[in-house]
């Protein structure tokens, strides 16, 4: 499925700080893949997925690229043991992409967070944008409020605190996960449950019209196919509810444009 044209309208949305929760297997990492690119202003991810966003005229030139920042907060050699020492890990694989050279001052991953974005911003003087994937991999499996849960909390608490504190120097940010585990809601907007987001990650709005709930179905429970969903921790509100959320926005949006159509 081409979903090219909804990277785009993920980047028209009102907030330019973005949170999105879904299971895992439904386009997150490939929909940052686009967003990157699309920043990036190169075309390896379309092309590679032959989207129709190369042939609606829309124009990719380097010069006008912004400076990415992208990391997971969970990589295949991160476990609850070694998570600090892995994502300083990370975060120095950064500094090598961008040549700077003072990494080793720095010995927790926000410090080093922390200067990695003054020096890439000439100190607020430039705008980036940061897309950060895999929020909350690493505390799924771990047991909710256990010590070592919240040693995890914490340090990635701690680089959120980070990217709040530049935050008039992000020009978009991106964090996607399957749950929140933090306090980040006076920062950005969270769209998990929003009908702006419903067709960009998992969802069709042709399918909703098709349906038929507006009229035929009203007041039965429409159920989702079967799908496996990881639920987690504190993460209470089933992917059902993403849907019900959904349907109600649109019909809320739609429901005198599609009267007599459906």
């Amino acid at each position: 499925i081409d979903k090219s044209l909804d990277a785009i309208k993920l980047l028209q949305l009102n907030s330019k700080h973005v949170m999105v929760l879904r299971p895992p297997k439904f386009g997150k990492s490939i929909m940052m893949d686009m967003i990157e690119d699309y920043f990036l202003q190169r075309t390896g991810s379309f092309q590679r997925l032959n989207c129709k966003i190369l042939t609606c005229g829309l124009k990719f030139a380097k010069e006008n690229a912004t400076t990415v920042i992208r990391f997971k907060l969970k990589t295949n050699m991160m476990t609850r043991e070694n998570y600090n020492e892995e994502l300083l890990g990370e975060i120095k694989k950064l500094y090598e992409k961008f040549k700077i050279s003072n990494f080793d001052t720095f010995s927790s991953p926000n410090d080093a967070l922390e200067n990695l974005i003054a020096e890439i911003t000439c100190y607020g003087q430039k705008k980036i944008v940061v897309l950060i994937d895999d929020i909350d991999s690493i505390l799924l499996t771990i047991k909710y409020n256990s010590p070592i849960f919240q040693e995890i909390v914490s340090t990635i608490q701690n680089i959120f605190e980070v990217i709040k504190r530049w935050k008039d120097s992000i020009k978009f940010l991106l964090l996607l996960g399957v749950a929140n585990f933090y306090n980040i809601s006076d920062f950005v907007k969270d769209y998990t449950y929003r009908h702006e987001t419903a067709g960009i990650f998992g969802f069709n709005l042709i399918d909703m019209i098709n349906s038929n709930i507006f009229y035929n179905q009203v007041g039965e429970n429409i159920r989702l196919p079967e799908t496996k969903v990881q639920t987690f921790g504190n993460f209470q509100k089933s992917l059902q509810a993403i849907y019900d959320f959904s349907l109600y926005d649109f019909r809320q949006a739609t429901q005198s444009n599609l009267s007599g159509k459906i």
